[in-house]
């Protein structure tokens, strides 16, 4: 189980985003899955589970992304 300070962070991440995918804005209530938190920079490449590391994102964003450091996301009928 998540501890608190966790949770909170996940929540605090969520929130920013507004119901949005941080990397296209995509909104989450037309989402078949539900949206995921992605470090940013993945933990093996250092990246730590921080506020500044961790986006709201749609399935799509996270899995193109996935544990690149960088990913360059195609813009909608692309």
């Amino acid at each position: 189980m998540a501890s608190a300070e966790s949770r909170s962070l996940l929540a605090t991440v969520r929130e920013r985003a507004g119901g949005h995918c941080e990397y296209r804005h995509f909104p989450e209530g037309a989402a078949e899955l539900s949206f995921q938190i992605d470090h940013i920079v993945a933990v093996k490449h250092r990246g730590e589970a921080t506020q500044d590391n961790l986006a709201s994102a749609c399935f799509f964003c996270n899995s193109y992304k996935g544990a690149n450091i960088a990913g360059s996301i195609p813009p909608p009928g692309a």
